[in-house]
């Protein structure tokens, strides 16, 4: 019987930046985090955007704060979920077109932090 996950530790390893800091744990704990985050998505999210659910529902289910829940939902996708994300919440990926959708709004959502990024850079200063 596969050993159950500890949500807690997993959040409590999980940085900021949405990745377990290397210098804190060990490689077996990076692995478990890893491991349990999946699980932890796979057991609730659903298949396709009509079964999308809200970051705030997340966090009530999980019982962490949003940003908690960012973490690990990035943790689950940099090692091969296909979580898909807008403003109806979080889900698995039941299709192409919502993976193309998905894409295309990352995409443009980086371009406009690029040119914010640039405009500020170049912005006189007083």
């Amino acid at each position: 019987m596969e050993k159950t996950c500890d949500l807690y530790r997993v959040v409590m390893t999980i940085s900021s930046k949405g990745y377990i800091d290397i210098d804190t744990v060990s490689d077996k704990e990076k692995k478990d985090n890893i491991k349990c985050a999946k699980l932890i998505c796979r057991a609730t999210l659903g298949k396709g955007i009509h079964n999308a659910l809200h970051i705030r529902d997340l966090s009530l289910i999980w019982g962490v704060d949003s940003p908690k829940v960012k973490d690990i939902v990035q943790l689950a996708r940099h090692h091969g979920e296909r979580i898909l994300s807008d403003t109806h919440g979080y889900w698995y990926a039941e299709n192409t077109d919502e993976v193309k959708r998905f894409i295309a709004s990352m995409e443009k959502q980086a371009l406009t932090r690029k040119l914010t990024i640039e405009c500020i850079l170049n912005a006189p200063t007083e």
